[in-house]
């Protein structure tokens, strides 16, 4: 009885965090990412952004178009689809690979280094689009650059706010960053920005800011950065010059 070769995808089809964040923010992406990992282990880890959550490559293979675009809202992978599977573990989705390769999918790619490596390059990410107090007064005095604070209506009537900043509450970024320009107009009369403006977010003290910069990323704004202590900053640089 002959014994199946050990599968070991090739170096080819390995990708890192380069490629898959390229894929995460391309208005045109060349690949379908799928996230074979339970979804438990998603919520304590966290997600990769655009990443679908899968329960099982299975269903990619077993599921019927009708079916698979109804539970994903995405057309099922074809057989030449390029796809990135990211799982726990290089192990496990490398697993993965090997099963859809045996049902003749011919362009599956595999993120070995997972969520671990998603959140550690993350989070230096992160740390690149930070404004210090002195950035932001310079980029007050750029036309193009877009300054929201995201606290409550009731916040900003009590304490001020920021020159030159709109507001948007933080429970509404994400449907904010959704509406179409005309609407988005409308509501906030200014231009809607687009993928490659500079905006600028502010809160209390930090907190609520960088929770809207990874949800207004998500949509792929490429240049959103975190005003490092928010209005308290603010308010307490300004008050020397008060007296």
């Amino acid at each position: 009885m002959a014994i199946a070769a050990e599968f070991h995808i090739e170096p080819e089809f390995l990708v890192d965090y380069a490629v898959v964040k390229r894929e995460t923010m391309s208005e045109r992406p060349e690949f379908v990412l799928f996230d074979v990992r339970e979804r438990s282990d998603v919520r304590q880890y966290g997600s990769m952004d655009n990443f679908i959550i899968i329960n099982d490559v299975n269903e990619i293979i077993e599921n019927t178009e009708e079916e698979f675009q109804r539970e994903y809202r995405i057309p099922k992978p074809r057989e030449d689809t390029k796809m990135i599977i990211s799982s726990y573990c290089f192990e496990t989705g490398q697993a993965a690979v090997r099963r859809l390769r045996n049902e003749g999918y011919t362009q599956v790619f595999l993120y070995g280094e997972g969520i671990e490596d998603w959140n550690r390059n993350e989070e230096e990410e992160i740390r690149r689009f930070k404004i210090t107090y002195s950035d932001l007064l310079i980029n007050q005095m750029d036309e193009n650059v877009v300054i929201i604070d995201i606290r409550d209506v009731q916040e900003i009537a009590a304490k001020g706010a920021i020159p030159g900043s709109i507001n948007i509450p933080s429970e509404q970024v994400d449907e904010a960053f959704n509406l179409s320009g005309i609407d988005f107009f409308n509501m906030y009369k200014i231009p809607k920005p687009t993928k490659d403006t500079k905006i600028i977010l502010s809160c209390s003290s930090g907190n609520r800011s960088k929770c809207a910069q990874k949800q207004i990323r998500r949509l792929k704004y490429r240049q959103v950065f975190d005003f490092e202590g928010g209005w308290n900053e603010w308010n307490k640089r300004q008050l020397p010059a008060r007296k």
